[in-house]
């Protein structure tokens, strides 16, 4: 999504819900959903790396003007909405893929727990677990952990699945979605603190995905996605 289109979308979120704030779309550039301690309790939010494309839609600017940010730290997951723009379509797969490159206009999506010191949990790993996945068409998380022998290992897609991420780091892998529409994918973090017999848990966080339908019709419905929710 270039710049004049996302300034468009702007003004037609303010047209669409007032002046109550506004959700932070992710267009392009480097986020890490992470999973992290505060004050004894585990917590999920998402890490936007400064100046790797990150856009705000601000309220303070009802006329559409948008603010690059430069250092904008950690947001809530609902406060999120990442935008998947057609450069994330593969067209051997049919399918919106993206996170595990980092190139220009690419979603370079992290997981980890970055900002967690080793030597706090055992083994030093702490754990994402799926809740749910709401969308029209099928999500899934997955990696080729050897190039030179291209099979996916799955890693979320289905209630249940788990992914272990380490403490001080973060690793990308490649979200694929094979529909337009809405997803929301639910997720909470567990971890055992060392000494401790039983893990702790985070709540549940809802991390929303956006792939549009071509040209103006898309531009609407992520008007009218960013609309609801401020409602909520």
């Amino acid at each position: 999504m270039d710049r004049m289109t996302i300034v468009s979308f702007a003004a037609l979120a303010g047209l669409a819900g007032g002046v109550a704030a506004q959700p932070f779309f992710i267009s392009a550039g480097h986020t890490d959903i992470l999973v992290g301690l505060e004050n004894g309790e585990l917590e999920i939010e998402i890490e936007v790396i400064p100046g790797d494309g990150f856009f705000e839609v601000s309220p303070a600017f009802p006329d559409g003007v948008i603010d690059p940010v430069e250092g904008a730290g950690a947001v809530e997951p609902d406060e999120v909405i990442y935008n998947i723009t057609q450069d994330q379509f593969d067209s051997a797969s049919g399918t919106w893929r993206f996170g595990e490159d980092f190139g220009l206009n690419e979603q370079f999506v992290g997981w980890g727990a970055e900002e967690v010191d080793t030597g706090v949990f055992e083994n030093d790993t702490l754990t994402f677990e799926l809740v749910s996945v709401s969308g029209p068409g099928n999500f899934r998380l997955f990696t080729i952990p050897d190039p030179f022998n291209p099979v996916e290992e799955v890693l979320l897609q289905n209630p249940g699945d788990q992914l272990d991420v380490f403490a001080a780091s973060a690793d990308h892998f490649t979200f694929e979605f094979d529909q337009r529409g809405t997803y929301e994918i639910t997720v909470f973090g567990f971890g055992t603190l060392v000494g401790e017999s039983s893990p702790i848990f985070s709540d549940n966080a809802t991390i929303t995905f956006f792939v549009p339908a071509p040209g103006a019709a898309g531009l609407l419905g992520l008007a009218g996605l960013a609309a609801a929710r401020r409602r909520r």
